[in-house]
């Protein structure tokens, strides 16, 4: 009984995190990856529940996907599950960040990626104005 449980955390976690590492475009795109693997596949809920919690999802504060990562999580495995899936889908984007900002003095301190805002910053101003009027 308890390997079963511990099997299904690691599942949740394993999917919330690959979804929340692979996809890009915002909170919308997460809800079709959630379809497929939880209701497609392992048929966890069905799609009349997932339309609910993404309606909840959006009318919530906060960011959508982990909104909904919750709410399937704790659909599926209780306050345990929510939990899980909130670390699986905040884990990707946090160290992809970490990794950024950790070589961000290299970036900065380059001659060559420094120079091309400092010569291209009217142009850029340039295009703003245009694209405006």
């Amino acid at each position: 009984m308890k390997s079963n449980k511990l099997k299904l955390y690691f599942s949740l976690f394993k999917i919330m995190f690959s979804i929340s590492a692979f996809t890009f475009g915002g909170g919308y795109v997460v809800i079709p990856m959630i379809q497929k693997y939880f209701v497609n596949n392992l048929k966890l809920i069905n799609e009349q529940e997932l339309l609910d919690m993404a309606a909840i999802s959006q009318s919530t504060p906060g960011a959508i996907a982990v909104n909904i990562s919750v709410l399937v999580g704790y659909r599926i495995a209780g306050i345990i599950g929510a939990i899980i899936c909130c670390i699986g889908a905040v884990l990707p984007p946090l160290l992809i960040l970490s990794v950024i900002s950790s070589c961000y003095s290299v970036f900065r301190d380059n001659r060559i990626i420094s120079f091309y805002p400092k010569r291209n910053g009217g142009r850029c101003c340039g295009y703003y104005c245009e694209f405006t009027h």
